[in-house]
């Protein structure tokens, strides 16, 4: 039987254990059951040009981490929130779309077009086996994010719009109206989160 690993990716962090350390808080949420191995990739990043200047070594970092877990044979589950989405697609681009059990993003903030992106392909290839978008309809920092001035920094439109040029029967969208940007993390949000992210 494969290991099974799921791995976890920040957005726009500037201080350790930001967004309620929901990283390290998933990480032991999926570790408590037995034969599930998870890690996170943190980084920090501000929300401006430094984002765009980190980002070729936020991808490699997380290149490196299932590169990892690929020589070990690993089902790998990417969960990624914000920036995290960007990472996730730059690394699976960089690697060639290597075989990936599941993507969940929660609030991409990335490129929305799966086509472009190289995801599309690798999703009718079958490297990638389902991708599941998490929309907060009350998402202050993506409309900002989704606007000419974020498309600056290199933002797009996931978190908002969902995607255009995928493979439906690959691809889920869920939105919860009333949430906003990281309500995902918050303490009484946290379980039905994780619920999504481990079924």
């Amino acid at each position: 039987m494969n290991p099974v690993v799921y791995i976890f990716i920040n957005g726009i962090l500037n201080f350790p254990g930001g967004a309620g350390n929901w990283t390290g808080r998933a990480v032991t949420h999926t570790m408590a059951d037995a034969g599930r191995f998870a890690e996170k990739v943190e980084y920090f990043s501000f929300a401006t040009i430094h984002r765009m200047l980190g980002q070729k070594n936020r991808k490699k970092k997380l290149a490196k981490t299932i590169s990892y877990w690929r020589e070990r044979g690993a089902d790998i589950h990417l969960v990624a929130h914000s920036n995290g989405g960007d990472v996730v697609f730059d690394a699976l681009r960089y690697l060639a779309f290597p075989p990936i059990a599941s993507i969940k993003l929660f609030a991409p903030a990335c490129g929305n077009d799966f086509q472009k992106l190289g995801v599309r392909a690798a999703q009718e290839s079958g490297a990638i086996g389902h991708i599941t978008i998490y929309i907060a309809n009350n998402d202050g920092p993506l409309r900002l994010a989704s606007s000419w001035i974020g498309a600056l920094f290199g933002y797009g439109k996931l978190g908002r719009l969902g995607p255009v040029n995928h493979v439906p029967e690959r691809t889920t969208v869920i939105r919860r109206d009333d949430w906003g940007h990281s309500e995902w993390w918050l303490d009484q949000n946290f379980p039905w989160t994780m619920q999504q992210i481990l079924q």
